[in-house]
């Protein structure tokens, strides 16, 4: 197996960074700054903006500068756990949080979701109802 794809990946979804790719293996410190790890582009983004960790299967961002504003799911946070499918602002640059070796929460469930041919079900249902009621209509009248 792909060792790489055991990794945390921060995927660029804004004009800015679309496309770009983070793989997070260990830690790294995104900013402004040419001595980051990741060099992030815009006057809002900080010199030492916010550090990234992958540490024992958990991904955790934390804000460096206290002026340095770090949004995940439009909240302004401090430090936080990452998850899959989050998204990481810093500036205007958004990233969304792939991670290839996890799900994310929403998709962990006990139960499996409704099928498809469930709701087909239903509307074959209806359909065979309004069939049966014209029929009764047109032979009462």
């Amino acid at each position: 197996m792909n060792q790489q794809a055991q990794y945390p990946i921060l995927l660029g979804i804004s004009a800015t960074v679309r496309d770009q790719r983070i793989e997070v293996t260990d830690e790294l410190l995104l900013g402004n700054d040419q001595g980051c790890d990741f060099c992030l582009p815009g006057a809002q983004v900080a010199a030492s903006h916010a550090r990234v960790s992958w540490t024992d299967n958990a991904l955790q961002v934390r804000r460096m500068q206290d002026d340095a504003e770090l949004f995940v799911n439009g909240k302004s946070i401090a430090t936080v756990q990452l998850n899959a499918g989050d998204e990481l602002r810093i500036g205007n640059c958004r990233f969304m949080v792939k991670m290839p070796a996890l799900r994310p929460p929403s998709v962990l469930r006990d139960q499996a979701p409704a099928s498809v041919s469930a709701g087909r079900k239903w509307l074959l249902a209806t359909a065979l109802l309004a069939l049966v009621a014209a029929a009764a209509y047109w032979y009462l009248r």
